[in-house]
Parts: C-alpha cells; sequence; structure tokens
C-alpha cells in the first residue's frame, strides 16, 4: 500500500499536499489527546494523593481519639478503684469500731452482771441472816 500512495504522491502533488496537512493534523490531534490524557493522569493522581492524605489524617484523628477515650476509661477505672479501695478500708474500719463497742458493752454488762450477782449474793445473805436471827428471836 506504501507504494501505491507513493506513486499517487507524484502524480499528483495536491493529493501529496493534503496528505501531508491531513498526517499532521492527525499527528496534532494525537499530541493533544496525549497532552489531555497526561494531565488528566497528573489531575487524577492529585486527586489520589489528596484522598489518601486525608484518609491517613481522618485515620490518625480516629486513632487520637479513641486514645484520648481510653486514656479517660483508664483514669476513670483507676479513679474508681481507688473509690472503691477507700470505701473498703472504711468499711473495714467501722466493723473494728463496732466490734470494739460491742467488746467494750459486753465487758462492761459481763462487769454490771457480776456486781448485781454479788449484790443479789449480800442481798440474799442478809436476807438469810435476817431471817436466822428473826427465828432465833421467836423461837429462843
Amino acid at each position: 500500500m506504501g507504494k501505491f500512495i507513493e506513486k499517487y504522491k507524484l502524480e499528483n502533488p495536491n493529493f501529496s499536499f493534503e496528505l501531508n496537512e491531513l498526517i499532521q493534523k492527525i499527528k496534532s490531534e494525537n499530541n493533544q489527546e496525549t497532552e489531555d490524557l497526561f494531565s488528566t493522569i497528573n489531575s487524577l493522581r492529585e486527586k489520589l494523593d489528596q484522598s489518601i492524605f486525608e484518609k491517613n489524617n481522618a485515620v490518625q484523628k480516629a486513632i487520637s481519639l479513641k486514645n484520648d477515650e481510653i486514656n479517660q476509661l483508664k483514669s476513670s477505672v483507676k479513679e474508681l478503684r481507688n473509690q472503691m479501695e477507700k470505701l473498703r478500708f472504711e468499711k473495714r474500719e467501722a466493723i473494728q469500731i463496732q466490734i470494739q463497742a460491742s467488746a467494750n458493752e459486753i465487758k462492761q454488762l459481763k462487769l454490771s452482771c457480776s456486781a448485781l450477782r454479788e449484790e443479789l449474793e449480800n442481798l440474799k445473805f442478809e436476807k438469810t441472816r435476817s431471817c436466822s436471827k428473826c427465828y432465833k428471836e421467836i423461837f429462843t
């Protein structure tokens, strides 16, 4: 086919001119299309880079927020443990105080019982002695 075109170009100079113009136009269109494609590629690459950057920022922000939340929760857990331990200590202390108070009350009650027994024994003895004295007086 190349020989046929060369032959026709030699025979018709106008054809040669039109063919060259057409080839130049096609090359120009191809060059323009190539430039447009490169421009589109660069634009898409920039958008992709921007999307990746934004995604990475969003991920970092989410990680940071979750780390803050984790730290706050750890702090809350620590504070609640401290409060629980304080309450546990106060409870033990209150129990010990109550046990001591009960022991003191029991001791006082035992002492009162002993004193009352002794007083009762003394009263019985006095009654018996008094009765004996009365008996002696009556029967003697």
